[in-house]
């Protein structure tokens, strides 16, 4: 006959088995985005977006003849400057195509079900922009005077190597500019601040997630900042900037 200290001993292991478990699916479903010693991100659930592995392929840059109405009207970012940390660098549209080439830190693809899971830069040294109505993504405009929502730049950090397009995305200041180039004009672009938050606050903020008209947050990894021991990066850097005004091409 099994004795009454014997049962009491089986539930509490049991339940230790349960905690362990419950305790470890939580922590995976809620783990932050992880960026290599190498400087390359390595994932991001999507909404928000967040830069991830860059693979080795190419995406053609859309074709875009210039506009007749050049009043800075909302459309697809071409280019992106930032004349007080050195970028010079081509947008390219976050498309399926490309997001299926990118991976999750578990092997599995960024594009999955019809839906874009991740955000994966093709590019070390370009910036992907990510958009509402492309693959399930709810979120994300086009850069204008007149857009409606939140305009979403994704770029890689390298720890100030020199060879990723957002290493030095800390050092911006408000009052810093940067320009967009569109079909509709050259937008220019004021800091209003620069954002260092974990990975694991980053998806439920509201400076991630909410639609501000005029607004644009360039987005990467904090490669000088706190990080895991295996060296990847526990914070993203999030530039804050709003549009001020637009002027025609050429």
């Amino acid at each position: 006959m099994v004795s009454k200290k014997t049962v009491k001993w089986a539930w509490r292991g049991l339940l230790g088995v349960l905690a362990v478990i419950i305790v470890t699916s939580v922590a995976w479903l809620l783990r932050p985005a992880q960026y290599g010693p190498d400087g390359q991100a390595e994932v991001a659930f999507t909404p928000p977006p967040i830069p991830s592995v860059a693979p080795s392929y190419e995406i053609p840059h859309p074709t875009v003849e210039p506009s007749e109405d050049l009043s800075g009207a909302a459309s697809a970012g071409l280019h992106l400057t930032i004349p007080a940390i050195g970028v010079d660098a081509d947008v390219y549209p976050y498309t399926p195509e490309v997001a299926a080439q990118g991976t999750w830190v578990d092997g599995t693809s960024c594009y999955s079900g019809g839906t874009i899971i991740c955000v994966n830069p093709p590019s070390m040294s370009t910036v992907s922009q990510q958009i509402g109505g492309v693959a399930g993504v709810s979120f994300g405009d086009n850069p204008g005077l007149d857009s409606q929502g939140t305009v979403y730049f994704f770029g890689h950090a390298g720890a100030r190597t020199g060879a990723a397009v957002f290493d030095y995305l800390s050092s911006l200041k408000p009052g810093d500019t940067a320009e967009v180039t569109t079909a509709n004009g050259i937008l220019t672009y004021v800091v209003d601040e620069v954002i260092n938050m974990p990975k694991s606050d980053y998806a439920t903020s509201a400076i991630a997630s909410d639609q501000v008209p005029g607004r644009l947050l360039l987005i990467s990894c904090d490669q000088n900042g706190p990080a895991y021991a295996n060296g990847y990066a526990t914070n993203n850097i999030i530039a804050v900037l709003h549009v001020e005004s637009a002027r025609e091409l050429g």
